[in-house]
């Protein structure tokens, strides 16, 4: 598995630019008071000893938050140039943080099979509620919780055989994979876009493509929201399921 390595000490633009599109990591210290101040001063950061420093890392266009301190913090800082970021390099010297120890915070939300699996199989790129949930979440992530319960009602299938043409073998088939986890897991993550009202006067092909989209019958007055870039797990994450939105951390080594 593809390990980062990132050095607690560094603050190189090279490798943490703030406010990019592209997904780089940030640092932020949080420091805590020591009584111990050995040491000369270029031992020291800011006065304060380096084994109560925290270090906090996100994922800027993730959503994500990691929380993470330094496995090893007896070492002088090193220069930007020597920090190991390929998985295929050596094992870095003592003072980094491994990413794949970390965990991430990420907001959660519990779907109904077999909607959790169309979710994370691609399927279903529009999640409808009758209220706003997910428009905080505009351009973040979004952890997919599969919960206990089926989804009451068969709209699913009727618009899986109707709307997409799915036969009874493809149907079982994205049923099965879908269940690849079980239950009461966290399965995966997905992005979550712009939510929007459907307008009670919407008819023809514009609301049969939603109703595609969203895998169900009767959109009209829901709050839509987009979906996209689904994700498995590399494995399943056990956790009880909770109302609304909630927070789970997951480890940085099951993200997908």
């Amino acid at each position: 598995m593809s390990q980062i390595y990132i050095h607690p000490f560094i603050y190189s633009s090279k490798f943490f630019l703030w406010g990019q599109e592209s997904p780089v990591l940030q640092l932020f210290p949080t420091e805590k008071k020591s009584s111990r101040q050995s040491g000369s001063a270029k031992n020291r950061v800011s006065g304060t000893d380096r084994d109560n420093k925290q270090w906090h890392f996100c994922l800027s266009t993730a959503g994500l938050k990691v929380t993470a301190s330094p496995t090893n913090t007896h070492t002088q800082p090193r220069r930007s140039s020597e920090c190991q970021l390929s998985a295929n390099q050596r094992l870095p010297a003592r003072g980094c943080t491994c990413f794949a120890d970390m965990a991430v915070q990420v907001r959660c939300l519990s779907f109904r099979q077999p909607y959790a699996g169309l979710v994370l199989d691609g399927v279903k790129t529009v999640e409808s509620r009758w209220r706003p949930l997910l428009a905080p979440l505009e351009n973040q992530t979004l952890a997919v919780h599969v919960a206990q319960r089926d989804w009451e009602g068969s709209e699913w299938r009727a618009v899986l055989s109707g709307l997409l043409g799915m036969n009874g073998a493809q149907i079982e088939a994205l049923l099965e994979s879908g269940e690849r986890f079980g239950r009461g897991v966290v399965a995966g993550l997905v992005d979550v876009g712009r939510t929007w009202l459907c307008p009670a006067s919407l008819q023809g092909m514009e609301l049969q493509c939603l109703e595609q989209s969203a895998v169900l019958i009767g959109l009209q007055e829901k709050h839509l929201t987009n979906l996209s870039n689904p994700r498995w797990l590399k494995a399943p994450l056990r956790a009880p399921g909770g109302r609304d939105l909630w927070t789970i951390e997951i480890p940085a080594k099951l993200l997908p």
